[in-house]
Protein backbone atom coordinates (compact mmCIF):
# COMPACT_ATOMS: atom_id res chain seq x y z
CA UNK A 1 0.00 0.00 0.00
CA UNK A 2 1.13 3.40 -0.67
CA UNK A 3 -0.26 6.93 0.05
CA UNK A 4 0.98 10.59 -0.81
CA UNK A 5 -0.37 13.69 1.42
CA UNK A 6 0.38 17.07 1.07
CA UNK A 7 2.41 18.25 4.49
CA UNK A 8 4.16 21.89 5.31
CA UNK A 9 7.51 20.76 4.24
CA UNK A 10 6.11 18.79 1.03
CA UNK A 11 4.80 15.62 0.46
CA UNK A 12 4.37 12.85 2.55
CA UNK A 13 5.32 9.37 0.65
CA UNK A 14 4.33 6.18 2.86
CA UNK A 15 4.45 2.46 2.37
CA UNK A 16 3.90 -0.49 4.66
CA UNK A 17 4.76 -4.26 4.75
CA UNK A 18 3.07 -6.81 5.94
CA UNK A 19 4.36 -10.37 6.95
CA UNK A 20 2.48 -13.89 6.23
CA UNK A 21 1.73 -13.57 10.68
CA UNK A 22 -0.27 -10.20 9.75
CA UNK A 23 2.93 -8.23 11.18
CA UNK A 24 2.82 -4.56 9.69
CA UNK A 25 5.75 -1.80 9.49
CA UNK A 26 4.83 1.49 8.37
CA UNK A 27 7.27 3.95 7.28
CA UNK A 28 6.93 7.52 5.73
CA UNK A 29 9.45 10.12 4.75
CA UNK A 30 9.02 13.54 3.34
CA UNK A 31 9.97 14.77 -0.13
CA UNK A 32 11.09 18.04 -1.28
CA UNK A 33 9.99 18.94 -4.24
CA UNK A 34 12.10 21.24 -6.08
CA UNK A 35 10.97 22.72 -9.01
CA UNK A 36 11.19 26.82 -10.14
CA UNK A 37 8.78 28.28 -12.79
CA UNK A 38 10.59 29.46 -15.80
CA UNK A 39 11.00 33.43 -16.02
CA UNK A 40 9.52 34.69 -18.94
CA UNK A 41 10.47 37.99 -20.54
CA UNK A 42 8.38 39.50 -23.35
CA UNK A 43 9.53 42.75 -25.24
CA UNK A 44 7.66 44.58 -28.02
CA UNK A 45 9.81 44.74 -31.04
CA UNK A 46 8.37 48.09 -32.76
CA UNK A 47 5.09 50.42 -31.50
CA UNK A 48 3.38 49.68 -28.71
CA UNK A 49 0.13 51.21 -30.03
CA UNK A 50 -1.64 49.74 -33.32
CA UNK A 51 -4.63 49.97 -35.46
CA UNK A 52 -7.08 47.30 -35.48
CA UNK A 53 -5.68 44.48 -37.62
CA UNK A 54 -2.17 45.57 -37.41
CA UNK A 55 0.56 43.98 -36.51
CA UNK A 56 2.56 43.58 -33.61
CA UNK A 57 5.62 42.06 -32.90
CA UNK A 58 7.58 40.56 -30.12
CA UNK A 59 10.16 39.20 -28.70
CA UNK A 60 9.86 36.42 -26.15
CA UNK A 61 12.54 34.80 -23.94
CA UNK A 62 12.56 32.38 -21.15
CA UNK A 63 14.81 30.67 -18.63
CA UNK A 64 14.10 27.84 -16.81
CA UNK A 65 16.91 26.68 -14.25
CA UNK A 66 15.93 23.32 -15.04
CA UNK A 67 16.73 21.79 -18.44
CA UNK A 68 14.85 18.18 -17.54
CA UNK A 69 11.53 20.16 -17.68
CA UNK A 70 11.62 20.01 -21.76
CA UNK A 71 9.30 20.10 -23.52
CA UNK A 72 7.78 23.63 -22.96
CA UNK A 73 4.41 24.88 -24.31
CA UNK A 74 4.38 28.45 -24.76
CA UNK A 75 0.90 29.94 -25.35
CA UNK A 76 0.09 33.82 -26.02
CA UNK A 77 -3.36 35.03 -25.30
CA UNK A 78 -3.88 37.90 -27.57
CA UNK A 79 -6.48 39.51 -25.81
CA UNK A 80 -8.70 39.34 -28.76
CA UNK A 81 -9.88 35.97 -28.45
CA UNK A 82 -6.53 34.61 -31.04
CA UNK A 83 -4.45 32.38 -29.11
CA UNK A 84 -0.36 31.26 -30.18
CA UNK A 85 0.39 28.31 -28.92
CA UNK A 86 4.21 26.67 -29.35
CA UNK A 87 6.42 24.19 -27.86
CA UNK A 88 10.20 24.17 -27.39
CA UNK A 89 12.51 21.55 -26.61
CA UNK A 90 15.28 23.55 -26.17
CA UNK A 91 15.81 27.58 -24.05
CA UNK A 92 16.56 29.33 -27.48
CA UNK A 93 13.55 28.80 -29.64
CA UNK A 94 12.00 31.46 -32.02
CA UNK A 95 8.24 32.36 -31.65
CA UNK A 96 6.50 34.64 -34.44
CA UNK A 97 3.29 36.34 -33.82
CA UNK A 98 0.41 35.34 -35.38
Amino acid sequence: MQRVTRAAAGPVVGSQIRDKDGGVTQYTTTQTVKNVAPAVTIIPQGPTTIAPGGTFQLRLTFTDPSSVDNPWTITLLWGNGKVTQTSATRLTNALRSR
